[in-house]
């Protein structure tokens, strides 16, 4: 049964990876801040309609803690981040220094059981794994200018958000569904995206000229 999880695990991976070209492509044609609009909307029509197969209504778990709807606003942060550096350094880069951060900042909160989850102290074990990873991904990062550096910091940020967002959101499920939990996600992330838009204003393009579309996944 772990193994199963472990598959699903492997298949959110792939998930993110397509997830960053669409959501990148779009931010570079309608602009950084509306593309998280849009991109928070399309997933709550989605999960509105999981929520109807399932005949599952929102708002009936009155005793759920406010703080456990707060995985959308980290979730904007990820689409926001990711976004803003899409174009300015490669997809494998980008995806590489994501889940290099996420697998740094969910030991993080493993070791000290942040979120509600289990502690699980840190295996020594668990740190040559690490600096295996980060020697490939320094590698691979082999060449670019110092311009890369904002959307490298930019990449390893959102390990930061998506752990976050992701475990926020598991907590959340355990107390309601996982649809649900997908559901709130949306709706917050949603309401705060066109919160930052309507702030920020339009048209919140990404900043990047001269970006090269063709071979985008190296």
């Amino acid at each position: 049964m772990i193994a199963i999880y472990y598959i699903f695990t492997m298949l959110t991976g792939c998930l993110l990876a397509v997830m960053v070209v669409v959501n990148g492509r779009l931010g570079i044609f309608i602009g950084l801040y509306l593309s998280c609009v849009v991109i928070h909307l399309v997933g709550l029509v989605a999960s509105s309609f999981i929520l109807t197969a399932k005949n599952q209504m929102p708002f009936r778990h009155p005793k759920i803690p406010l703080k456990l709807y707060s995985g959308g606003i980290f979730g904007i942060g990820t689409v926001l981040l990711f976004n803003a550096a899409y174009g300015k350094i490669s997809v494998t880069a980008l995806v590489a220094l994501g889940l290099l951060a996420q697998a740094v900042y969910s030991l993080i909160v493993d070791h000290f059981g942040l979120f509600e989850m289990q502690k699980r102290p840190l295996n020594k074990g668990q740190i040559p794994g690490l600096i295996v990873a980060a020697i490939g991904i320094t590698l691979m990062l082999r060449g670019f200018s110092a311009q890369s550096i904002l959307p490298v910091f930019l990449a390893l940020m959102t390990g930061v958000t998506v752990v976050t967002s992701r475990t926020i959101n598991g907590a959340l499920a355990k107390r309601s569904t996982a649809s649900l939990s997908a559901w709130y996600n949306h709706l917050v992330g949603l309401v705060g995206a066109v919160l930052v838009l309507a702030i920020l204003g339009f048209p919140g393009s990404i900043p990047y000229a001269g970006i090269n579309l063709t071979n985008f996944w190296i």
